[in-house]
């Protein structure tokens, strides 16, 4: 008889659980470019910039339907912020000029992480 996972699934995450999720995502991102820290104003900027747009969309699409997409958006943002750095250090303007160069790339426009290639 097959042992039952001892892993509990969440059907409906909070808003924290799914930016924690986003977090790492971009920190795989970050990792694909080498080692590099990020400043806590650029982390701190993220989170607030991206918290209200996480309430409002668990309200409209489940997380189970969006998550590759903001995973994928989010990966992207992590690489993009990375190049954008010193190589050492990802501060607060490269986090802001990142998110924006996420927002307008056609290959990756915001909530279509499907297209980010």
């Amino acid at each position: 008889m097959a042992k039952k996972s001892t892993t509990r699934r969440v059907k409906n995450p909070t808003t924290d659980v799914i930016l924690h999720e986003c977090a790492l995502a971009v920190g795989q991102g970050i990792a694909a470019a080498g080692a590099i820290n990020v400043h806590p104003a650029a982390a701190e900027f993220w989170q607030k910039r991206y918290a209200p747009f996480v309430r409002v969309a668990r309200k409209a699409l489940p997380w189970k339907v969006a998550r590759t997409n903001v995973l994928t958006v989010a990966n992207h943002l992590g690489q993009v912020a990375a190049q954008k750095s010193d190589g050492v250090t990802i501060t607060l303007q490269n986090a802001k000029d990142a998110t924006q160069a996420v927002l307008n790339d056609p290959a990756c426009p915001a909530g279509g992480g499907r297209f980010c290639q």
